[in-house]
């Protein structure tokens, strides 16, 4: 860089680079474009970039994908009102999706092989969002909603430059041509008339040349950038002015041009010239910017191919073969003396080791190996280079007219200012037997006017014996009060007291009592060293190895923690009581009364990261100067007014199980995530959208509903989040300068074992299986209740048999020979009781008789012999007979497949029935069916007797008896009655229960 640093009216432009190394596609861009969101996009040779001040996004042609960019040669991009992007390239235009993260080309000319690719350059979307693009040598406006293509003009070669922005009615444009360019001036989509110039073209203005850029700055004005240089063109008068010279160059090529912001100057690309500034008022070139050897921070190359300068005055310029460079045109920039390239021309070195300002004002520089240089006050002349070949450690003053130079190797020198030449001086010391000493620090007591000196072996005072040796008078009555004497640092402070540390081991306080000092206490230990020390009111600020402690005067107490955690060797006050404090990351700005720091770094134009101890002062004329390895920093602090540009922390990028998420909306724009329980390990990449220095912002992120507290990081990041467990949660992420944070809510779906349906459905289920289970309970108690009904009536049954048969065998038998002996005995039976025996006759008759009716109630033998409906025929004979009651049966005869148990159970109710009817209904009629009908047998018993009313009969044991055999069975038994209607009872029996063939009991 060669402009001139000290004229702060010009910018001084640090810049930064991007290129392959760094993530770049391609080291030659040809358009960039800033969108919606901050983000700058590079169009390359060989691919689109998506670049946010850290990190590179490469998108590249797919022949085989459609939703992938077509064609990698990025000639333009532009942005419609929805942030989607509109992309020329040599296989036609394309647009790109913001929110869904995809492309879609546009394929105009249908099957012509000629055009089947062509280049393309989106430059305008008018007032009702047409798109006007060059297509194929050729513009044209497009409607996307109806997908109608309307030609405009052939008078185009490609690039195409507006006047106006976006969504009004274009009233005209330029374009180049192979040689020079057309002004077109347009009637709503018809073309009014087209002027040529700079063209081999009739009514042409101007030689012909070819055009690179044009910036259009009114109706009346427009500046052109080609071999011509820059030209000032009026296309309504037809008048121009060319401007091709600068400095030693006499035939510039101007690649490009851009007008600076809030200014009268223009910024010129050239080819090889570097970047110019030109002054349109002053109408000539005021400031050059080149790449220099060792300059890191000057342009990577000198052939410039395009300049851009977004919303936030960022300066991009891209450059031949060398990638982009990039600054802010606002950015605090720290004035750079004594560059590599001016060591060079002084003959001298950049590693400053002292600095010392004479009373005149001088400023004088030591350096490590090529001895002092002298500038004048301003420091923008180097008066003197002295002492060329010395390496200087220290300038202090002795006395009023007179300087001690210290060299590397433990001499020293005298300069006087009043003969301004140098003697060498020996040293010697009170102490003979050590020789000379090693001097850590010389301080001047401004009360006494004495030079004091630190050293290995203690306090010494400086005394000038002769003109050839200074003696060091060690001052026991101190040394000796200490536990270690090799003083590192002595400070001043106010009542006569002083401070002394001994080498990275203690701090005493000392207080003056005549001619001598007296130990007041020791302080604190002090495993570090004191590299200097500024007093503000009772405060001593002290910059050390370990960081900028406190030591408070009054109470007489050193901090136990450093206000700033740094290696720290040199502090200055400024006239705004800012303490300026140089560390091994850069200088820190600390303002005590807000207690608030800021750091500047190199990209701030510090000449290095670090500076050399004892190089950073206070000037008298308030400016502030710092120096390393690496040069000097003079600067203003008045000057150094922190630019802090709003940016956005955005999410660019979201694994899950550490494999990258690609499904649905953009990360950037993607406001919820949705996902299952095992998609719980998830990945954020978040990166602040900034061009300044956004590898150092201070970022702050919190998972809200998991962490704690928020999480500070720096820069561009990725937060893994591992296992997490199911719930919702927000993602906050934001920079430590702006409270607007980018929140993204996330849900992780419980498994579905957790769900509130999955739990219903199991409640549903168990309390299914629950009814189920006690329904088959309650079945199989009725089931266990019925089985006992049946063995308890196959006991009765089988009791009967024995009952009856004991009855036939044993007390009919006897009846029975009792009935023959009877009539045997008739004969000799005299006449007198012939009657008695003949009742007795007739008695024995009857109890044989109901001997039998019992024994057929007890076992029918028709029943077990010839099945029930040959049982109840036969019963329904016997009560026919005996109570003269009609008795009409009609049976079905598959009654003879009945179970056993079944046949006996139906012949009991019939009997109940019967009974009944007999005891209590009067009936002249019964009517008994048992026939089948479908998978049942129908069992009816009516008679035509009283009836009574159901509801009011008290259940006996005939009843009971009844529904007692009807549940042993499985049937359902319906008995209707009322009075004076007789009464009809229906038993319906499953065919399972019934027939013993699909039965194995």
């Amino acid at each position: 860089m060669t402009c001139a640093v000290y004229a702060q009216s010009l910018p001084n432009l640090y810049f930064k680079h991007l290129n392959q190394s760094n993530g770049l596609s391609d080291p030659n861009v040809r358009s960039l474009h800033e969108d919606k969101y901050g983000f700058l996009w590079i169009g390359t040779f060989n691919g689109l970039n998506r670049f946010d001040g850290a990190n590179c996004v490469n998108f590249h042609s797919s022949p085989i994908d459609s939703l992938n960019l077509q064609g990698n040669n990025i000639i333009h991009i532009i942005e419609d009102r929805n942030s989607d992007l509109w992309i020329g390239t040599q296989k036609g235009l394309s647009k790109y999706n913001y929110r869904y993260n995809s492309f879609k080309y546009f394929q105009f000319f249908g099957t012509d092989q000629q055009k089947t690719y062509y280049y393309a350059f989106p430059f305008y979307i008018d007032h009702l969002e047409k798109l006007w693009v060059h297509l194929a040598g050729n513009n044209y406006v497009f409607d996307e909603r109806n997908n109608h293509l309307q030609f405009i003009t052939a008078f185009s070669n490609g690039n195409t430059f507006v006047n106006q922005r976006f969504y009004k009615t274009l009233k005209w444009y330029v374009t180049k041509a192979p040689k020079g360019i057309f002004v077109n001036y347009m009637n709503g989509y018809q073309e009014r008339k087209v002027m040529p110039f700079f063209m081999n073209a009739e009514k042409a203005v101007g030689p012909p040349a070819t055009i690179n850029h044009v910036y259009i700055e009114s109706d009346s004005l427009v500046w052109l950038a080609g071999e011509l240089g820059l030209i000032a063109l009026n296309p309504i008068s037809r008048e121009y002015s060319t401007y091709s010279a600068h400095a030693k160059a006499d035939n510039l090529v101007a690649t490009c041009v851009y007008p600076y912001p809030d200014s009268d100057w223009l910024l010129v690309g050239t080819d090889g010239e570097g970047l110019l500034l030109f002054d349109k008022k002053k109408q000539a070139y005021i400031a050059q910017y080149k790449h220099l050897y060792n300059n890191p921070n000057s342009l990577a190359g000198n052939h410039i191919k395009q300049i851009y300068i977004d919303s936030k005055q960022n300066l991009f310029v891209a450059l031949q073969n060398n990638g982009l460079d990039y600054t802010n045109l606002n950015q605090i920039i720290f004035p750079h003396l004594l560059s590599k390239e001016d060591a060079l021309k002084l003959n001298t070195e950049n590693d400053v080791t002292a600095i010392y300002q004479a009373k005149n004002g001088d400023i004088w520089c030591g350096t490590n190996n090529s001895g002092i240089l002298i500038y004048d006050e301003d420091m923008k002349t180097v008066l003197h280079h002295v002492l060329a070949k010395e390496g200087v450690k220290s300038i202090v003053p002795f006395g009023d007219q007179k300087l001690i130079i210290e060299l590397k190797g433990n001499s020293f020198l005298i300069y006087s200012l009043l003969s301004k030449s140098f003697t060498p001086v020996a040293i010697s010391s009170s102490i003979s037997s050590m020789g000379s000493l090693s001097i850590n620090q010389f301080l001047k007591d401004k009360s006494s006017n004495k030079l004091f000196a630190c050293t290995e072996s203690g306090i010494a005072e400086v005394l000038n014996k002769n003109d050839t040796t200074l003696h060091l008078l060690l001052y026991d009555h101190i040394n000796d009060k200490m536990e270690w004497p090799n003083v590192s640092q002595l400070i001043q402070l106010p009542s006569k007291d002083i401070l002394v540390q001994a080498y990275y081991t203690n701090l005493y306080l000392f207080r003056q009592q005549g001619a001598q000092y007296k130990l007041i206490k020791e302080i604190a230990r002090t495993p570090y060293n004191i590299n200097g020390s500024v007093l503000m009111d009772n405060m001593l600020y002290l910059s050390t190895t370990s960081g900028l402690l406190t030591y408070d005067i009054k109470l007489q107490q050193l901090a136990e923690t450093p206000l700033l955690s740094s290696y720290c060797t040199g502090i200055a006050k400024d006239n705004d009581g800012q303490l300026w404090i140089s560390s091994n990351n850069g200088i820190y700005c600390y303002k005590p009364k807000e207690n608030t720091f800021r750091n500047y770094g190199e990209a701030e134009g510090l000449q290095g990261p670090t500076a050399n101890v004892g190089t950073m002062q206070c000037l008298s004329d308030g400016k502030i100067i710092i120096a390393g390895n690496n040069g000097i920093n003079l600067f203003n602090p008045k000057d150094i007014n922190p630019l802090d540009l709003p940016f956005r922390t955005l999410i660019t990028r979201i694994s899950i199980n550490d494999k990258f998420f690609s499904h649905g909306i953009n990360p950037i724009l993607n406001p919820r995530l949705n996902l299952e329980h095992n998609e719980n390990t998830i990945t954020f990449q978040i990166v602040p959208v900034e061009f300044q220095n956004a590898t150092h912002r201070k970022l702050s992120y919190q998972m809200l509903g998991y962490d704690e507290f928020p999480v500070e990081i720096t820069g561009a990041s990725e937060v893994r989040y591992a296992q997490m467990p199911y719930g919702e949660y927000v993602f906050s992420v934001k920079s430590a300068e702006n409270t607007e944070a980018t929140l993204m809510h996330i849900s992780i779906a419980p498994p579905y074992w957790k769900t509130t349906w999955f739990i219903a459905i199991c409640v549903i289920i168990l309390s299914t299986l629950a009814v189920l289970a006690i329904y088959c309970y309650g079945k199989w108690i009725k089931n266990q209740q019925l089985q006992q009904l049946r063995i308890m009536i196959n006991s009765q049954e089988e009791e009967r048999k024995r009952i009856a048969s004991d009855l036939h065998d044993d007390f009919g038998a006897r009846l029975s020979s009792l009935k023959l002996y009877i009539q045997a005995a008739a004969k000799a039976v005299p006449e007198a009781h012939r009657e008695t025996h003949k009742q007795t006759t007739q008695l024995l008759d009857q109890a044989i008789a109901e001997l039998r009716n019992i024994l057929f109630n007890l076992s029918p033998k028709t029943l077990e012999e010839n099945g029930l409906a040959a049982a109840i025929k036969d019963l329904a004979s016997n009560i026919e007979r005996l109570t003269g009651i009609e008795m009409e049966v009609n049976t079905d005869t598959h009654s003879a497949q009945l179970k056993k148990t079944v046949q006996y159970a139906l012949y009991r109710i019939c009997q109940e029935l019967i009974n009944n009817t007999i005891k209590h209904a009067s009936a002249t009629h019964i009517y008994i069916s048992l026939v089948y009908r479908n998978d049942s047998l129908i069992f009816l018993y009516e008679d035509n007797g009283v009836g009574f009313q159901i509801d009011n009969v008290k259940k006996g044991y005939g009843l009971t008896n009844i529904q007692t055999h009807a549940q042993a069975i499985y049937s359902e038994l319906s008995i209707d009655s009322s009075l004076g209607k007789g009464l009809a009872a229906t038993l319906t029996i499953p065919l399972t229960a019934i027939d013993k063939t699909n039965s194995k009991t």
